[in-house]
């Protein structure tokens, strides 16, 4: 079996096989961050009420405020959380979230832990995680916006301007009034919006996700990578029918 292992051919197929898990990772990771991101903005405080205040639906502010540091992670730059003491960071738990929220806290955590993790118990937690990740199918070629997610996020868009209102799609009903007090309010956040990563100045958490992104575009594709990003970029550019 050592024999096996050992192989040329065999060691390839690892070494090719935990490329492409590590490259849709990051991908898929990148893309999770940026869903999440917009519900736990960092001009918001993540308690239960200032979340209602916000316009947050009550399912789901009560899944944050319950879940506040975990979804505090994708809020931090990458150092900070390496600062975090062991006990803080092992009693995280990512149980209960979908692969959405897995990957954008997995691809905020620093690549290595190396403050405050004798004995690895930082280093463990993310071993762990990344495991969970594994089992939900966030290191393939899944398309995040069709994976199960929590009934909570249903009607919720998420912040959409730096004023701190969130979007709710609503059930009106058949009150017109509503409806048409619904549809100016509409009209007005539509107006109102803005994007928020060009409208925001480019330092702490914005600056640093502008910065991976950037040198992660910016590096040199070679061997599966370069196959993996040419066919991601043929998928995009392929017409559309049917």
């Amino acid at each position: 079996a050592d024999a096996i292992a050992m192989h040329p051919d065999e060691m390839k197929k690892k070494k090719d096989l935990a490329e492409r898990s590590a490259y849709f990772l990051n991908r898929n990771g990148e893309t999770a961050l940026n869903m999440i991101l917009p519900y736990i903005h960092p001009e918001l405080n993540l308690d239960e009420q200032d979340l209602l205040a916000s316009g947050m639906g009550i399912g789901l502010a009560k899944h944050i405020s319950t879940n506040k540091v975990f979804f505090s992670l994708p809020r931090m730059a990458p150092s900070d959380i390496n600062k975090m003491h062991p006990s803080r960071v092992s009693t995280i738990s990512y149980q209960g979230m979908d692969a959405v929220e897995n990957l954008a806290a997995f691809v905020s955590l620093p690549d290595k832990f190396t403050e405050q993790d004798d004995n690895g118990p930082k280093t463990q937690w993310k071993a762990n995680l990344l495991e969970k990740i594994k089992s939900q199918g966030g290191d393939t070629d899944i398309d995040l916006a069709t994976v199960a997610r929590r009934s909570a996020y249903d009607g919720q868009v998420g912040m959409h301007s730096v004023k701190g209102r969130y979007q709710v799609e609503a059930v009106l009903g058949d009150n017109p009034a509503t409806r048409a007090e619904a549809a100016a309010e509409a009209e007005a956040a539509a107006e109102e919006k803005v994007d928020l990563e060009a409208a925001a100045p480019k330092s702490g958490l914005f600056a640093e996700l502008a910065e991976r992104t950037a040198k992660k575009a910016a590096a040199p594709k070679s061997g599966l990578f370069a196959e993996l990003a040419e066919r991601t970029a043929k998928k995009a550019a392929a017409p559309k029918s049917g």
